[in-house]
């Protein structure tokens, strides 16, 4: 959600603060690959992380788990 909502409205918001400063031509238009990067990192590295956990957990059986 946070990187479709970067990608409508990072360029507006941007650029109505150059051209508060003086800069009236920005232009920045990223494709589609660049938007969607930060996005399938962070992804990534979750899957990564909560592979990494799970090894360490010990295997329960669900017998124990159930009468918990």
């Amino acid at each position: 959600m946070g990187t479709a909502l970067s990608a409508f409205l990072t360029h507006p918001l941007v650029a109505v603060l150059m051209r508060m400063e003086g800069i009236s031509d920005f232009s920045s238009k990223p494709d589609l690959a660049v938007a969607l990067l930060p996005g399938a990192v962070v992804v990534l590295a979750f899957v990564l992380f909560a592979y990494l956990a799970a090894k360490r957990i010990h295997k329960i059986p669900l017998s124990v788990l159930a009468g918990e």
